[in-house]
């Protein structure tokens, strides 16, 4: 499952991460948004149990004329581990 990358052409200024993730218990997971690898926010989501097509949601960031950089965003467990990850540039 995937979604068609961030390209310079897009003329948008927000990002949006989405997931999905397949667990038999509920749990929360973290999507980390970093701009030139420093933490800028952290969201938590509560992911139901789902353990056939996983459980789907999703974070965005609004990018504002200072924001400009190398970005990421993370999927984080509970427990720190970090299962994905993605980068982007905002020029």
């Amino acid at each position: 499952w995937r979604c068609t990358p961030v390209t310079a052409g897009t003329g948008t200024r927000v990002a949006f991460y989405y997931t999905r993730v397949a667990t038999p218990r509920s749990t929360v997971v973290h999507h980390r948004w970093s701009r030139d690898g420093k933490v800028v926010r952290t969201v938590d989501l509560r992911i139901g149990a789902n353990n056939a097509e996983g459980y789907r949601t999703f974070s965005r960031q609004t990018m504002t004329a200072g924001d400009a950089g190398a970005w990421e965003v993370a999927l984080v467990t509970g427990e720190g581990v970090v299962l994905d990850t993605q980068t982007f540039a905002v020029p």
